[in-house]
């Protein structure tokens, strides 16, 4: 496991990460394809001191690898932010766009695996690579 003290020692952790070669590989391509999207780890989204925490199993190619934001821009975070926003926890409009401006309020999203994954099917391998990553962040939580 990771211990790390701050949620800013975790995220250049993440972004630093090169322990899976085949997902740096599919980042890279997608570097060339779209050079204004993300393409990059995704970090956690929402409050820090959340009481609730939501997992996505790993970033989709058009929505949180494009945005930068977890379940941003695709149709699992249009049903997402709707019910967080329903129920409360979220506070500002979502409109599908890393700078809308949208926080959550005792909720947060944190993905298992930070990178995205070819037909989004991460190998248990790359999984494994992750959890230290994905346990610090729940850790940080506590």
């Amino acid at each position: 496991m990771i211990v790390l003290d701050s949620w800013r020692e975790i995220e250049e952790e993440i972004v630093n990460c090169r322990r899976c070669p085949r997902l740096v590989a599919l980042r890279h391509e997608c570097q060339m394809e779209h050079p204004d999207w993300w393409n990059a780890p995704v970090y956690a989204f929402g409050d820090p001191d959340a009481w609730l925490a939501f997992s996505g199993l790993a970033p989709g190619k058009h929505g949180a690898n494009r945005t930068g934001r977890a379940f941003t821009g695709d149709y699992a975070g249009d049903l997402l932010f709707a019910t967080l926003a329903e129920f409360g926890l979220s506070k500002g409009r979502y409109e599908a766009r890393l700078d809308d401006g949208l926080t959550l309020n005792g909720a947060i999203i944190v993905n298992s695996v930070k990178c995205l994954p070819p037909q989004n099917k991460p190998t248990p391998q790359e999984v494994a690579n992750c959890r230290p990553f994905f346990e610090a962040q729940l850790a940080a939580l506590a």
